[in-house]
């Protein structure tokens, strides 16, 4: 298309979309997320860092699934848009509230989930999860030499 041609055509349409009313627009939450974690592995034990700031941590539920060596995290970062000032119109949500569920697939290993233990600092939920520890068993084979008659 030759240049003349592109400029007609802006110059017709731009006072079409000058004159195009453009709505206020309107702000929708999704219900449901899932936090971001870290999982981390040592020797002895398996780290899990989940990052739940604004989330009460007496809300947060564990659930262990040992023969799926899976831990799940459910909990809830309640919605305190209902008790804001209603005076304030909203621009931008961007943090995620309402109910989390997170599944996290334990690597492979043995694991003692009775000694889990977790406890949150400043927003983030750790939970470590410690490994049966491996006791070798040693065994002593006496050598036989038989003597040739």
């Amino acid at each position: 298309m030759p240049k003349r041609h592109g400029e007609e055509w802006f110059l017709t349409i731009s006072p079409i979309v000058a004159s195009m009313e453009v709505g206020v627009p309107q702000v929708a939450r999704q219900r449901g997320w899932m936090p971001r974690i870290d999982l981390l592995e040592s020797e002895s034990e398996v780290l899990i860092r989940a990052e739940l700031a604004g989330v009460d941590p007496q809300s947060v539920v564990i659930n262990l699934h040992e023969a799926r060596g899976v831990v799940v995290l459910r909990g809830e970062r309640t919605d305190d848009l209902a008790q804001r000032d209603p005076t304030y119109r909203p621009h931008l949500l961007e943090i995620e509230e309402g109910p989390f569920l997170r599944e996290i697939v334990l690597p492979e290993a043995e694991f003692d989930f009775k000694g889990i233990q977790a406890h949150a600092k400043c927003g983030v939920l750790s939970i470590h999860v410690p490994k049966r520890s491996r006791t070798t068993t040693v065994v002593v084979v006496e050598s036989i030499t038989r003597r040739k008659p």
